[in-house]
């Protein structure tokens, strides 16, 4: 059995030398990792710490593909625009409530649904982006990116 510690080891490798809070989530799918782009934080699926059902190149593999995610400059930004957005958009509907009309609310929403349009657009190519960025470090990142067991 992997643990923590090793796995976060082998993340700061492959991430030039910067440490990354990695946890398990036995919430998510089979196989699956997550990255929350704002800390950088990643997790994976249990699976991850057994090394008899995912190689060091798999777990290396998912590793790569969810801090490409992390290293996703595009998606980062549409992200922390939108959550100015939804931030401006709250201190308008204060003012609404204040000056009991609705006309701030209807103005802040304009940037609010640019902003959410603008992070759907981003998200579309967002798993292609993430396994860019890792075929680039790992030569045979197509043959790892999947368990075994994995449909």
């Amino acid at each position: 059995m992997r643990s923590i510690h090793y796995i976060q080891h082998i993340a700061a490798s492959l991430n030039e030398g910067i440490a990354v809070p990695v946890t398990v989530n036995p919430r998510l799918r089979y196989g699956d990792g997550t990255c929350n782009a704002l800390t950088g934080a990643l997790a994976l699926h249990p699976v991850y710490l057994d090394e008899e059902q995912a190689s060091d190149m798999h777990l290396q593999a998912a590793l790569l593909h969810e801090l490409g995610h992390a290293h996703d400059g595009l998606f980062v930004v549409a992200l922390k625009i939108l959550l100015i957005c939804a931030a401006f958009w709250v201190a308008m509907m204060s003012m609404s409530f204040a000056a009991h009309s609705v006309a701030p609310v209807l103005l802040g929403l304009i940037p609010v649904m640019g902003a959410c349009g603008l992070a759907w657009l981003v998200t579309l190519g967002r798993e292609a982006r993430a396994d860019t960025w890792a075929r680039a470090r790992m030569a045979d990142f197509d043959v790892y990116k999947h368990l075994p067991g994995e449909v």
